[in-house]
């Protein structure tokens, strides 16, 4: 387990992306989850999603907003 803006952290470092938080209401969140090598962020995002419901997310090139 692990707070979510960590993982978005490492999220940033493997695939290249920046994420922008928009909700302070993500900043004390919590996931737990493990990611395979390959998975795309498309993916990734989607199994945050799924962990999250409330939360939404825009992916916009390289930049990822989280509403």
């Amino acid at each position: 387990e692990t707070k979510l803006v960590y993982a978005l952290q490492q999220i940033e470092r493997t695939y290249n992306v920046k994420i922008h938080i928009q909700n302070s209401h993500y900043n004390n969140q919590t996931i737990r989850a493990h990611f395979n090598a390959g998975e795309t962020i498309e993916g990734i995002m989607g199994v945050i999603k799924m962990l999250i419901p409330a939360l939404n997310y825009e992916i916009v090139g390289s930049d990822i907003y989280i509403k």
